[in-house]
């Protein structure tokens, strides 16, 4: 069913569907909430939460809240998890990288993740 419920929200994000789904409600956390920009009608921010969270939502339940509405013109997830952002590497970079350049600096990558947070304590 939940599986079905995002293939839905998905579809209605690509504008085929013109019904409402239906979300249920669930616990969350927002960690934090930052306005990085505000130049009306339009403000930025960055969001720290759960996993989970539907982020387009909460820019709709804000709108709705200071009684303005409003939807979220772009989305840019900046860690998840184990991964941030700043672990990047561009495409053209890897582009110019050997597959052995590759090969050690995903292992390298990989073995800092496992490492630092203590993934595996007994083999």
């Amino acid at each position: 069913a939940v599986q079905q419920r995002q293939q839905a929200l998905r579809e209605q994000a690509l504008g085929r569907h013109v019904e409402q789904v239906e979300r249920d409600p669930k616990p969350i956390n927002i960690e934090s909430i930052e306005i990085t920009r505000f130049a009306p009608p339009e403000a930025d921010f960055t969001v720290k939460c759960s996993k989970g969270t539907y982020v387009r939502t909460l820019c709709a339940d804000m709108g709705e809240k200071l009684g303005c509405g409003a939807c979220l013109k772009s989305l840019r997830r900046t860690s998840s998890g184990l991964f941030d952002i700043s672990d990047a590497v561009s495409l053209d970079t890897i582009k110019t990288w050997e597959q052995d350049e590759l090969q050690s600096h995903v292992k390298a990558f990989l073995v800092d993740k496992i490492i630092k947070n203590k993934l595996f304590t007994e083999f």
